[in-house]
């Protein structure tokens, strides 16, 4: 991947390989992409996904914010995400309805008549969390 971002005048993207700090780390010193796909889930969490964000900022890589098909929750934190100034690339994240007929957040998720998402505050319909769980455990 080194060899083909040194050798091509599109920028590469590390997608799937951009999967920790540590291989963040490993892209900028072989410079093996220009470009990091920042997934939250395959990360660690918001929190790693915010640092790789930083780091990738300090070396000079642009950023988009990647998703998987996931409920409303994730999506509208992967949306908040994107607002950081480094994130200069669409994301792809979708409407609620993409994947769900009856997702579990309100307001759903939607593109706007412009193609954009915009973050706002959601929240988790109890009557749906309730309708949807299969199980439940207590811990102590």
């Amino acid at each position: 991947m080194a060899e083909l971002a040194r050798s091509v005048r599109t920028p590469v993207c590390a997608d799937e390989s951009a999967e920790s700090m540590e291989m963040l780390e490993k892209i900028i010193v072989l410079r093996s992409a220009q470009i990091i796909n920042i997934k939250i889930q395959r990360v660690g969490g918001i929190h790693a996904a915010r640092r790789m964000h930083d780091r990738a900022m300090e070396a000079g890589l642009k950023c988009w914010v990647g998703t998987m098909p996931e409920l409303g929750i994730a999506s509208a934190e992967a949306v908040h995400l994107a607002t950081l100034p480094n994130f200069v690339y669409p994301t792809d994240v979708e409407s609620s309805s993409r994947w769900y007929s009856d997702d579990l957040i309100e307001p759903a998720i939607e593109i706007d008549s412009r193609g954009y998402l915009h973050p706002r505050q959601i929240q988790v319909n109890p009557e749906k969390l309730e309708k949807y769980t299969i199980r439940t455990a207590e811990y102590s």
